[in-house]
């Protein structure tokens, strides 16, 4: 059934002479029948038979790994460098201070097993795998957490 089916339906019923022809309790039950189908209509259900069960992605970008240091910016600027590494893939993380906090995000889109690094100035100060996973869409951001002493 078509919406405009459904709608031609209830406009049918509408149309019926009062009372007398049909009861008032039938044009109240197929009165609410045709709006459960016009419901039905309208929010369809899934076809069980259809092997071509697609979800529909969105179109946004999602970072696979968020990273935030605690004691890593002073004075508005970030004063760590946060590094991901997987096999010959390597990206430094995009960096933002937020007070004492150093926000950083990367591998966008990209699931894989990480090496994280956060350096500041020549020193190595946290080193830790994290791993990022992916589903049909996009990947599911890991966040990890270090605070500087």
């Amino acid at each position: 059934m078509r919406y405009d089916t459904a709608f031609s339906f209830v406009a049918l019923l509408d149309a019926l002479p009062p009372s007398g022809h049909l009861p008032i309790m039938c044009r109240l039950i197929i009165r609410h029948l045709s709006l459960a189908a016009l419901l039905f209509v309208a929010t369809g259900c899934p076809n069980e038979n259809d092997d071509d069960n697609t979800r529909t992605c969105t179109t946004i970008y999602i970072h696979g790994l968020t990273v935030s240091v605690e004691g890593g910016a002073s004075s508005g600027m970030c004063e760590v460098v946060v590094t991901a590494t997987e096999g010959p893939y390597f990206e430094e993380l995009e960096c933002s201070a937020r007070g004492s906090l150093c926000a950083c995000s990367g591998a966008g889109e990209r699931p894989g097993v990480y090496l994280v690094e956060v350096m500041s100035g020549d020193d190595v100060v946290a080193l830790q795998e994290i791993r990022v996973q992916a589903d049909e869409c996009h990947v599911m951001n890991e966040s990890v957490s270090f605070t500087l002493r």
